[in-house]
């Protein structure tokens, strides 16, 4: 009778149990997803009583004000005169980049950086700041076209397609801090039981206790991530994307094209 390796069986069973026991989908923190846009943020934190206060960080003007009163409309033409006043002449080439859409077509992005920060929201007990930082991704408008927002600038078209990257949790009050962050990190550890210190290597991460130490612990879902700053009186949550998968949309795009586009004039059978 031929025996039957169950080696492989056992791996994939152990890792399932694995995955879908301790494993938890990173999410930032909710309501926000990870394909939000920078409008999408905005309206999330401007329906949100208690945050009193919203700064936008990269649109001229509303650096200087709170945004939390202000309409999508307003934003969106504040973006518009930005990008406007930053693709005059000389300065388009420096602030915009060519990028080649999804229907093959070739446009330009809005290059510079943006991020949003709000205030206050109460973290088990303790007063908070998020932050949510962006980078211009043009894979963005492949994976979630309808995110993208498009100006004409000077006749040319121009997207706005900044990609949420970091969502920043901070606290605000040292001594609310102190007082309150052991029930954070219970929840914290319930949601995430395989948070391990990120500086113990890769051989033998040491796991989290759940109290705080001093240490950065963190844990892994394909692209995206989790990390708690434990230091006493100042714990801080940053969720991460690594934004693999639009590198790699965008790459695998981009070189299709443009290797069909060469196809007619390819001259390799002259060698």
């Amino acid at each position: 009778m031929k025996k039957i390796n169950i080696f492989p069986l056992l791996l994939v069973v152990l890792f399932f149990n694995f995955t879908t026991t301790y494993a938890q989908p990173i999410t930032p923190f909710k309501p926000f997803e990870w394909n939000d846009n920078f409008i999408d943020i905005f309206n999330k934190l401007k329906n949100n009583n208690t945050i009193k206060e919203i700064q936008i960080i990269g649109v001229d003007e509303l650096e200087r004000e709170n945004a939390k009163n202000k309409s999508k409309t307003e934003l969106e033409k504040r973006i518009k005169e930005t990008i406007t006043r930053y693709s005059k002449g000389y300065m388009f080439k420096e602030y915009n980049k060519e990028f080649i859409m999804k229907d093959g077509s070739k446009s330009h992005f809005y290059r510079r950086e943006v991020a949003i920060t709000a205030s206050p929201i109460n973290i088990a007990g303790i007063p908070c700041e998020i932050a949510f930082t962006f980078k211009n991704m043009p894979g963005y408008s492949l994976i979630n076209p309808q995110k993208s927002i498009l100006f004409k600038i000077n006749g040319k078209e121009v997207a706005f397609i900044p990609q949420l990257e970091r969502v920043t949790i901070s606290s605000t009050d040292r001594s609310l801090a102190t007082q309150n962050q052991q029930k954070l990190y219970e929840i914290l550890k319930n949601k995430y039981p395989t948070l391990s210190d990120i500086n113990s290597g890769s051989g033998n991460p040491r796991p989290w206790s759940g109290k705080y130490d001093y240490q950065t612990y963190g844990v892994k879902d394909g692209e995206y991530s989790i990390e708690i700053d434990t230091s006493p009186g100042s714990p801080r949550i940053s969720y991460k994307n690594s934004l693999k998968t639009s590198v790699e949309s965008y790459k695998n795009h981009r070189n299709k094209v443009l290797s069909n586009n060469m196809e007619s004039s390819d001259s390799s059978g002259g060698l």
